[in-house]
C-alpha cells in the first residue's frame, strides 16, 4: 500500500484548567510557531496550539434530545474562567464557532461543537456519541475553532500564501487533511482543497470557486497541506500564536471490514513526545505476530517533514520497531509531527487513542 504523507508545522494554544466559581484559574501558557514553506514545496500546517480559552465551567446535569445535549452549568450565575457571567445567546452559531472540550467526566478528552446557550446552560452537538449519562460531562473548556481565515487571514496575503487571480492558475492551495483513506487513496487527493481568490477577497472551495470557505473549521487534530508548488511560487512563512491545550485528548483510529484503512491526525500539543508516551497500547494498536513483513499488523507512519513517509513503526512483544531495523527503538518525535495509523481490513471495532499532556521535555 502506498501512502503519501506530509509534515505538521504549526503552533499556538492556551491551557486553562480553571472552571466556574470553585475552580482555581490557571495561568494560560502561550506560544507561537513559525511555519516556513520553501518555493516549490508542500508542508503541513497543524496547530500545536489552539485559540485562547473563552471560558471553563463545571457541569451539574446533562439532558439529551436527539443529537443535542444541554449542559446545566454550576452556579446560580455561571461564571467563566475569568469570572464573567455567561450571557444568553453568547455562543449562538455565527462568525466564530466554538467547541467544548470535556475536561472531566466519562467523555474526558472529547470535544463537541457548541450550538447555543442560555444564561445557565450550554447546548452541544454530540452526534451519535453512545453512553450518555449524568457522569458523561463534569467540566468543560470553551475555545473558538481555528478556521482557514483565522489561520491565514487576508492580511497575510503575499507573505503566508499567494492569492489567485485566475482560477485556471491557482497559486497556493490548502488541503484539509482527511479523517481516513482506504486502500490506495491519497490524502491530498481525498482532502477538500481551497485557495485564496483575489476576486472574492477570501478563501474559496477549489471545486466550486463561487463558494466562500474562510469559515471552514480546522479542529484540534486536523491539519492542512500547504501546497506552495505552482508556477511562480516563492518562499512563504507564517507565525501562528495561541495557547497550550493541556487537557487529555482522544483520537479515533478507524477500521473497515473490507479494506485497509488509514487514519490521519496530528497531536494538538506543543511538546515533543517519545513514541512510547503518545498513548498507543496493544489494546488499540494491534501488535505484530513477528518481525517479518507478513507477520506485521498495525503500522504507524511518521512524516519526514517534506511530504513523504519518513519512518514506519510497528509493535512486537511490547516494544516498538522501525521497519528495516531489528533492534527495538523509542524515538523522540518532535512537536508538529503528523501521523498515519494503518489498520488491516477486518481489524474489528474502531479504537480510541488517549493522549495525555507531557509534563516533561518528551
Amino acid at each position: 500500500m502506498k501512502l503519501s504523507f506530509l509534515p505538521l508545522l504549526f503552533a499556538t494554544v492556551i491551557s486553562v484548567t480553571a472552571s466556574a466559581q470553585s475552580f482555581r484559574v490557571a495561568q494560560p501558557v502561550g506560544g507561537s510557531q513559525y511555519v516556513v514553506a520553501p518555493a516549490a514545496s508542500t508542508v503541513i500546517v497543524a496547530p500545536q496550539f489552539q485559540r485562547p480559552s473563552v471560558g471553563a465551567f463545571r457541569v451539574t446535569a446533562v439532558a439529551v434530545d436527539g443529537q443535542l445535549a444541554t449542559l446545566t452549568l454550576a452556579g446560580k450565575t455561571p461564571l467563566d474562567s475569568y469570572g464573567a457571567p455567561l450571557l444568553a445567546n453568547q455562543y449562538q452559531p455565527g462568525a466564530a464557532s466554538y467547541y467544548a472540550l470535556v475536561t472531566a467526566g466519562r467523555w474526558f478528552g472529547l470535544l463537541f461543537t457548541v450550538t447555543g446557550n442560555t444564561a445557565t446552560t450550554l447546548e452541544i452537538n454530540i452526534g451519535t456519541q453512545p453512553g450518555v449519562a449524568a457522569t458523561s460531562v463534569r467540566s468543560i473548556e470553551l475555545r473558538p475553532y481555528w478556521s482557514l481565515e483565522t489561520l491565514f487571514p487576508t492580511s497575510a496575503a503575499e507573505v503566508s500564501f499567494i492569492p489567485t487571480t485566475d482560477a485556471n492558475a491557482v497559486k497556493t492551495r490548502l488541503v484539509l487533511s482527511p479523517l481516513i483513506t482506504s486502500g490506495n487513496e491519497q490524502p491530498q487527493d481525498m482532502g477538500e482543497a481551497f485557495y485564496y481568490s483575489s476576486i472574492a477577497s477570501g478563501w474559496v472551495t477549489a471545486a466550486n470557486p463561487s463558494v466562500l470557505a474562510g469559515k471552514v473549521l480546522v479542529a484540534p487534530g486536523r491539519y492542512l497541506y500547504l501546497q506552495n508548488t505552482n508556477a511562480g511560487s516563492y518562499p512563504l512563512d507564517a507565525v501562528i500564536a495561541g495557547t497550550v491545550l493541556s487537557a487529555p485528548l482522544r483520537q479515533n483510529l478507524y477500521t473497515n471490514d473490507a479494506s485497509t484503512t488509514a487514519t490521519y491526525f496530528a497531536l494538538a500539543r506543543s511538546s515533543d513526545y517519545k513514541l512510547s508516551r503518545i498513548g498507543f497500547t496493544d489494546a488499540i494498536f494491534t501488535p505484530s505476530l513477528s518481525q517479518l513483513p507478513l507477520g506485521r499488523n498495525d503500522l504507524l507512519l511518521v512524516d519526514n517533514g517534506f511530504g513523504t513517509v519518513g519512518a514506519i513503526y510497528y509493535r512486537f512483544q511490547k516494544k516498538w520497531y522501525l521497519v528495516g531495523s531489528a533492534l527495538p527503538v523509542d524515538p523522540v518525535l518532535p512537536a508538529g509531527t503528523s501521523y498515519v495509523v494503518v489498520k488491516k481490513a477486518g481489524s474489528g471495532r474502531p479504537k480510541v487513542l488517549i493522549n495525555l499532556r507531557n509534563h516533561r521535555d518528551y
